[in-house]
């Protein structure tokens, strides 16, 4: 679907808004990213969907490095401890880590296709993204990645951010309709 939402995309910010856009490679697969983070997050309600068991990974992980890389900063004497001691400390923080963010999911996330599944949370993904985004210069940032690979290609016309916030808005809608099509053949068949 990425690829269709792209080249409508392009048709009508060339065709009727007369902005010459044309996303360069790192944009598209930024755009491609954000879009399948999309179509996934609104099963991270799921107990069994692959998505909640990744981002719970990815947020033990963050959580104990935050953790412990304050600990650290705030303990005045940090070089007494030892090697074992500082993996024992990062152990603990680890598995606190874990034990909240359990808790936390478990409090949070008890009813699948609740807020998760809806065009709300489609609107809030989407101006998250253009708002991290707005203030992430793009243009330098793919312009740095495209030299070094030596292509002297760059996004022009319409703001990137659009089009990144539109990728990843697309993603869940694409999620949603997805399912509610899934629902109808399920009704249509029993």
């Amino acid at each position: 679907m990425y690829p269709v939402f792209s080249f409508i995309y392009v048709w009508i910010s060339n065709s009727i808004l007369n902005s010459h856009f044309f996303p360069d490679p790192v944009l598209f697969t930024l755009g491609y990213i954000l879009f399948t983070l999309g179509s996934d997050l609104p099963d991270v309600d799921a107990r069994s969907a692959p998505i909640r068991k990744f981002i719970f990974s990815l947020m033990t992980v963050f959580m104990a490095s935050l953790l412990y890389a304050s600990l650290l900063m705030y303990m005045k004497n940090e070089d007494i401890f030892s090697l074992e001691m500082r993996i024992l400390i990062f152990g603990s923080v680890t598995i606190f880590s874990f034990i909240f963010y359990s808790f936390i999911q478990k409090l949070l996330l008890k009813i699948h296709r609740g807020i998760m599944h809806s065009s709300i949370f489609a609107i809030i993904y989407a101006c998250t993204i253009y708002l991290v985004c707005f203030f992430i210069p793009f243009g330098k940032i793919s312009e740095m990645i495209m030299k070094s690979f030596g292509l002297k290609f760059k996004a022009e016309g319409m703001n990137p951010t659009i089009y990144l916030a539109l990728s990843g808005y697309f993603g869940v809608m694409t999620h949603l309709i997805s399912d509610y099509i899934h629902g109808i053949f399920n009704k249509i068949t029993k």
